[in-house]
């Protein structure tokens, strides 16, 4: 089952979007204020990255609720 996840890297630019789509992650999108993809893809894909020395951190991503 497909996951959706930010992943803070130090780069958002063409080569690491690249990287994170050679593991089989769909980019759904970029942000460059605070480099940082949001992406799409099976869980193996994530970890395959895990140890990657452009990436800074994931976290799951998920719908944001207002009251």
């Amino acid at each position: 089952q497909p996951l959706d996840a930010i992943m803070r890297v130090r780069r958002a630019d063409d080569e690491t979007q690249a990287r994170l789509q050679a593991a089989g992650l769909t980019v759904r999108y970029r942000l460059t204020l605070v480099p940082q993809f949001i992406v799409t893809g099976r869980g193996q894909a994530l970890l395959s990255l895990a140890d990657a020395e452009w990436l800074v951190g994931v976290e799951a991503d998920g719908p944001v609720h207002t009251w």
